[in-house]
């Protein structure tokens, strides 16, 4: 359960450190996990998306087809359509959005070896519109990240500003000019995670490092929230939360 004053960072902030949410041991035995499935060809549904960084294919041993993207991840085993459930992940969210809490989005994002952003600074709300901005992502790392090594930038205090034009061509993101609040870039570790308000300008750090930096990244929502922009992730609008505790037990 957060407390009062992480609750107060985040409404002032928009984003929440959360440090050791998932023990080192078991984040260690899921990166393990993750990588022995991306480290070949993907060959199951055609439901989960995997994106390539070709020019990094060969560079990481424990990503040698350079992998940067999995989306629609419950889809690639038991173990993650699970984690979409884990209290420790949901309740935070009960926390922030309310009592009654939906899974919206479920992705992995990689940063292999000389991966640099294109993208650059964005609101995740460009991406996920709703009736209200009663959204946020939790990212859980699974390695650890440093400004020049994966580290995610944040705009504190820019949620407050409502919608930002996303005007920068080629890309649907904000010019550098529109962030005029300070930045941080926290460095984070195994297990730690970063939750961050859907208005949140942010943006990927790039990784200038030998080793490919992974999390894993769900968004959830208020129930009462009506998606207008079509989601179309395979879990969406799953009840996770339903009166502040979980909505469904698993058998498995």
């Amino acid at each position: 359960m957060l407390t009062a004053e992480q609750k107060k960072f985040y409404d002032d902030n928009g984003y929440l450190v959360l440090r050791g949410l998932f023990p080192a041991a078991e984040i260690a035995d899921m990166r393990r996990d993750l990588f022995a499935t991306l480290a070949k060809p993907w060959t199951g549904s055609k439901r989960l998306g995997i994106g390539y960084q070709k020019d990094a294919a060969g560079k990481d041993p424990v990503n040698p087809l350079g992998a940067s993207f999995v989306m629609h991840s419950p889809v690639m085993g038991d173990r993650w359509f699970k984690l979409t459930l884990d209290w420790r992940l949901v309740e935070p969210m009960v926390d922030l959005l309310g009592p009654d809490v939906n899974l919206h989005d479920q992705k992995m994002p990689l940063k292999p070896p000389g991966h640099v952003t294109n993208q650059g600074w964005h609101q995740d709300w460009a991406y996920e519109q709703h009736d209200v901005p009663e959204l946020a992502a939790i990212l859980l790392y699974l390695d650890a990240t440093a400004p020049g090594a994966g580290a995610t930038k944040l705009a504190p205090g820019s949620h407050k500003r409502g919608e930002i034009p996303h005007l920068k061509p080629d890309t649907l993101a904000i010019t550098d000019d529109l962030i005029t609040e300070p930045t941080v870039q926290p460095n984070m570790n195994p297990g730690d995670a970063i939750i961050i308000h859907t208005l949140l300008a942010h943006s990927v750090g790039d990784n200038h490092s030998a080793e490919t930096k992974s999390m894993i990244a769900h968004v959830y929502k208020s129930a009462r929230a009506i998606d207008t922009h079509n989601n179309t992730r395979v879990m969406a609008e799953m009840p996770v939360a339903r009166g502040g505790k979980p909505a469904m037990k698993l058998m498995w």
